[in-house]
Formats: structure tokens, sequence, C-alpha cells
């Protein structure tokens, strides 16, 4: 069913936050020493000389540890071998051209052999040409908020989708959603989610599943009204089954006591993603009753031991796996393959696959998007009681319709403020 979304995302593909200062990045790497700067104190590679890896890191207000988390999962997910290559961090601020300014300048003086880090395809793809020329090969991570581009013109070897699969999680949330918990939904949002595609992809399936959204909520709308205005006689005229509630950092915290002021009773079901749940020193306070969508088992045994190991100094040493440590430990997995076995566009490979002991497995890709297609879990408060009780089921993904349109707005990295 065709979607006209609200008119925030109706702004055109633009930067809405500009650039700024990379202080957090740059704390973020100062309170990580080990990945300060390339060094040679390691022994070589056992097929030849260490290499090194630039990594692209970001400023975050609304999700501060990003950077950090990122670089702690990269250690953690290449410390099982002593022939890892040498990280170069390479903070940005909150930029996309401050971000390919910096790969292109590390490019450019062969200061790098890879590039990692956090920057969305529809940012990376202006690095191409450069990649290609130098067979400098870019493993590119981000959260997923929006779908891959489709045109074969914008497809490279070189440049390398590693992503949490954050639209195709919400469009198996939409698909489900019917049979879950009804076929009627209050869709709430904060603005800077409204500009991305995987709240419309949410609609998306929802609507082709028998669903209808019978009323949509934008918090925090830059007009000076209320950040929750309308939100109550939003869902007094929805007359919904279920809530789905998409937010990030310390707004997702003030939507929850929102909504609990506002349901204080036999609250409906409340659906979102792992974001909704608020910033990362907040995760253990899962919401009552609520469920969580996400391409990773977060509260499984190997997630577990895998985030006990990324732990930050000062952080709960029981929070389950967050989606930046997710990536970083996957890509600090790859760049090991990678470097003990050589160079050239034939090693490609070795970063497109995932590790076999890898904490999502190696999941299919769709060969004409070549989007990730694998399992997405549920988790949280049943659809009977909406009690606490942790469920998780295992729902194959979606592949993405070549060309299907997207909705988003925004150019910076989800979450990256």
């Amino acid at each position: 069913m065709t979607f006209s979304p609200p008119s925030p995302a109706r702004l055109g593909r633009r930067g809405f936050l500009g650039a700024s200062v990379s202080t957090a990045a740059t704390v973020a790497c100062a309170a990580t020493p080990a990945l300060a700067a390339p060094t040679d104190r390691q022994p070589p590679a056992r097929h030849g000389i260490r290499r090194t890896v630039g990594v692209l890191l970001p400023e975050s207000s609304r999700y501060p540890t990003l950077s950090t988390e990122f670089l702690a999962g990269l250690q953690v997910g290449a410390e099982a071998s002593e022939h890892h290559p040498r990280w170069l961090p390479l903070p940005y601020g909150r930029s996309p051209q401050a971000a390919l300014r910096q790969a292109r300048a590390a490019v450019g003086s062969g200061a790098v052999d890879a590039l990692a880090g956090w920057l969305p395809m529809q940012s990376a793809r202006d690095l191409v040409p450069l990649l290609e020329a130098n067979q400098i090969p870019f493993l590119a991570s981000d959260t997923g908020a929006d779908r891959l581009p489709t045109r074969l013109a914008d497809r490279s070897p070189w440049l390398i989708a590693h992503t949490l699969d954050l639209w195709q999680s919400c469009a198996v949330l939409g698909r489900e959603a019917p049979r879950r918990w009804g076929t009627r939904a209050l869709l709430c949002m904060g603005f800077l989610e409204s500009g991305y595609d995987f709240p419309h992809e949410f609609r998306r399936a929802f609507e082709a599943a028998g669903g209808t959204v019978s009323a949509m909520h934008v918090s925090g709308l830059p007009d000076g009204s209320d950040e929750f205005a309308g939100l109550r006689s939003a869902w007094h005229a929805a007359r919904a089954d279920f809530v789905v509630a998409l937010y990030s950092g310390a707004q997702a915290l003030r939507f929850q006591r929102q909504w609990s002021q506002l349901q204080p009773h036999s609250q409906p079901p409340v659906v979102g993603t792992l974001f909704s749940r608020g910033p990362a020193e907040a995760v253990g306070s899962r919401p009552r009753g609520w469920t969580s969508v996400a391409s990773w088992n977060a509260g499984s045994d190997t997630c577990r031991s895998i985030a006990a190991r990324c732990a930050l100094p000062g952080s709960d040493p029981l929070a389950e796996l967050s989606g930046p440590a997710l990536l970083g430990f996957e890509a600090g997995q790859r760049f090991v393959q990678w470097q003990s076995n050589g160079a050239g566009v034939e090693q490609l490979a070795i970063l497109r696959t995932p590790s076999e002991n890898g904490p999502r497995g190696d999941p299919p890709h769709g060969l004409a998007s070549g989007d990730r297609n694998g399992t997405h879990w549920l988790r949280g408060g049943t659809t009977a009681t909406g009690g606490a009780t942790e469920m998780a089921w295992a729902t194959r993904g979606p592949c993405a319709p070549l060309g299907a349109p997207g909705c988003s707005g925004w150019t910076n990295p989800y979450l990256v403020t």
C-alpha cells in the first residue's frame, strides 16, 4: 500500500544538524589507549606486514557512548588473534562531509590499508572512485535506518554494508504485528526518527499484512510546541490495539514517562526497537510489558558474554550487548581474517562474510539489493498479558524488493546528533 509520509519526512534529503567539533569521539579515543594511534609494538602478521585500518568515529549527543562502544567491540572482536591490524581512529564530529574528508585524507596519504567505522552507505558511496582506484576496502557500519541504494551504479565490491538492519527489523515487526497484537496501531516517533526509512517500513509492512495505522504522532517538532502535544488526543482518536514507539536517547525515557501517565492502568501493548528503551546506561530498566525488535538476540548467552567483555568502565557488567558494540565486535572478527589472508579484490569476500561463531551467525543476503536477510528477534511482554516475561521468536526477515522507494529525509547517520 502506498504510504504518504508525514510532513517532517518530506523535507528532502539534507543534513539538519551540520558539522561540529569531534569532542566526544576524541574523548572516546582517549578512553581507549590501546586504540589511540597505530603502533608497531605488536608482532608482524603471519602473512605479511601488519596493516592499518582507519576507523571513522562520530560524535553523538543522543548516544554519547556510541564511538566508545564501537571501539570496545572492535578490540574484543579482534583479541582472539595476536595478528590483528592496527586501528587508526578518525573522529569526525557529526557531519558526513567531515567523515568523507577524513577518509579521503587517510587514503590519499597512504596511512590506511582499509577503512571501517560508522558511516551509512548513502554517504560512503561517494568514496567509491577513491576506494576502487586505491584498492582500499571500506566496511561501512551503521544502524541500517535507511534502505541501501538500489541503483547498480552505486554498488562496488570495495564498499561493504555492515548494519544493524534496523529497517528490516521494523518491517518484520509490521509483518508480525496483526497476528500478535491487533490490526489497528498508533504509530509514535521522535522528530529525529521521522526522517529515516525504518518507521515508514513498519507502516508499509503492517498495511500489507492487513493492519491500519489509525493515528500517528511525531514528538518534538521544531515548531515550539510541547514535545508530546496531541499525544493524548491521538491515542483516544486512534482506538488502537497497540502502540508502536520509535524513539531514542533521553527522548525515549521522556516518552515512557509520558505514556505511563496517560495510561496508568491496563496499558495496551507497546512495541519498538532496542533504541526505544533509552540511552545505553538505562537499558537495564526495560519498560514493563514492552516488546523490542532487533537483528540480534541481546539476551542470549553468546551476546551477554560479548557484552561483558566489551563493558566500559563503570557500566553495568550484566548489561545486554548494545548495537554499536555488536557492530564493532563483528568488524573486529572480519578484519582479523582479512589481515591474515592477504590483500586484493579476491580477499573482499572475507570482509563480506560474518564469522561462523559471531553473535548473528551467517545470514543470507539479497542478491539483487545486497541487504542482509537474516533472523530478527522479538523480546519482551507476552501478547495476552503484556507482562514482563521475556520471549524470543526467530523470524526470517523480508528480502527487500528492488527499487522500493524510501521516505527518509536526513543525511546524518541515525543517532549521530
